[in-house]
């Protein structure tokens, strides 16, 4: 019950300076700055020249006095990275730094500090496979798969479970000639000559000897080096596995091809592997060898680590590709008219 002895006027004018005081108070707790926080990223891992992108609050806008900082010891301007404002960055990974802590600075503020795992390259997922001998070539196809003859594969190798895809090659060789572009597809329209020197360029980034001398358009493999390659007709053969197809009887089991790719690449292993842990052997590309084309080569190569080159002829691709039929996919086919639309490569090195 209001009093009688305050006139109304003065309560009324006690009622709105409450009502005034309350919403200045709300609107200057609303007005209290966001803190300059990280909350996510896109990803924790990841490697030279890929995208990350960072999502927070408070990063500000893209000017001359906000950056990100890696280790304090690396300064990325914001007017530089790909995308920057008030909750999101992206940014490309920069070269020759190591894993290690990112924070954004604006001005007087500092945010939390974000810890990235970095690699050279992307994870290339290996296979090994041990020395052995077994049977090469068949009687069930054409006369270049005969005789069968007994192999020995002297040195454990290390093979890739999936093909090169578009994302590596790219990386590594700044361009991407694939038909269908996805980076999680395998890299295809590639020569053997410049999956020779993808094999190198790799071998120099991983700190690897290179396997391959080149002098024009000759080839030179030192066997001696420890660094990536294309693998023989022999050890592709051998890492193929038992089946009619690599992994199966039935190709739908395990390979993109002619009836059922609609003409195109997939995205690597997406079909079912084979007996060692490998995907697409059969199907998806075709993947180049070392080994030139040589029709008569099974009835006169040598037993131990057999491999056959020339410069002046056609090399060997295994496997068949998306674009092929049944035939082509069988695991001892031998491969020599080109269709580079639909040739990738799978590389391999020596066991350590």
């Amino acid at each position: 019950m209001i009093s009688k002895n305050y006139p109304l006027s003065l309560i009324l004018i006690i009622f709105v300076l409450g009502i005034i005081n309350y919403y200045c108070s709300r609107d200057s707790i609303n007005i209290i700055p966001d803190k300059l926080t990280i909350q996510s990223v896109s990803k924790n891992q990841t490697f030279w020249g890929d995208t990350i992108t960072f999502y927070g609050k408070a990063f500000g806008e893209a000017d001359e006095f906000t950056y990100l900082s890696y280790e304090d010891i690396l300064s990325i301007p914001s007017t530089k990275c790909l995308k920057w404002n008030q909750i999101t960055i992206k940014f490309i990974i920069p070269k020759n730094i190591h894993s290690g802590k990112f924070k954004i600075f604006k001005q007087y503020d500092t945010s939390n500090s974000v810890y990235l795992t970095i690699r050279k390259r992307p994870e290339i997922e290996l296979i090994k496979i041990k020395a052995t001998n077994f049977i090469m070539g068949s009687n069930e196809g054409i006369p270049d798969e005969s005789p069968p003859h007994r192999v020995n594969i002297t040195k454990d190798f290390y093979i890739g479970k999936y093909e090169v895809t578009q994302l590596l090659w790219n990386l590594l060789m700044k361009s991407n000639p694939s038909k269908t572009k996805e980076s999680n597809h395998p890299v295809h329209n590639i020569k053997w000559h410049d999956a020779i020197k993808f094999c190198n360029t790799l071998s120099l980034l991983d700190g690897f000897e290179p396997s391959y001398i080149i002098n024009d358009s000759n080839i030179y493999w030192n066997r001696k080096a420890n660094g990536w390659r294309l693998p023989t007709e022999a050890e592709w053969e051998l890492a193929s596995g038992k089946f009619l197809y690599a992994g199966s009887s039935n190709p739908d089991e395990i390979a993109w091809f002619d009836i059922n790719s609609a003409n195109q690449t997939h995205p690597i292993g997406t079909k079912k592997p084979n007996e060692y842990g490998i995907y697409d052997m059969s199907g998806n590309v075709r993947e180049w060898c070392w080994d030139s084309y040589d029709p008569l080569f099974y009835s006169r190569s040598e037993t131990n680590d057999p491999h056959y080159y020339n410069n002046s002829s056609e090399n060997v691709a295994r496997g068949g590709g998306f674009s092929d039929g049944s035939n082509l996919l069988r695991r001892t086919s031998r491969i020599h008219k080109q269709n580079l639309d639909c040739t990738g490569l799978r590389i391999v090195r020596f066991a350590d």
